[in-house]
């Protein structure tokens, strides 16, 4: 295994740079891609901002809003049931 392998968590988003990352519930490997899909006007608390849009596909699915700061500002998966799940940081 790779010692300087990131862990699959949003918290560091530097995972936007990554090919694989760890899984950080079963200790193994996932696979990603991150395609940038450039700036959009997202809602984040209540009112609309802009923000790059990234799409991470493969092992991990999540889209990520990132805001002028390139802080997260707003996260999309899908959830088990395939229900849409959304968090909005505010």
């Amino acid at each position: 295994m790779n010692p300087a392998i990131l862990p699959g968590s949003l918290w560091d988003l530097a995972i936007v740079h990554q090919q694989v990352v760890l899984n950080i519930l079963g200790g193994s490997q996932m696979r990603i891609a991150v395609r940038d899909l450039g700036h959009e006007t997202v809602p984040v608390g209540g009112r609309n901002i802009p923000a790059r849009h990234c799409k991470i596909t493969g092992d991990l699915e999540r889209d990520l809003w990132l805001d002028a700061r390139s802080a997260l500002a707003r996260v999309q998966f899908a959830g088990k049931d395939g229900s849409s799940i959304v968090d909005e940081l505010k």
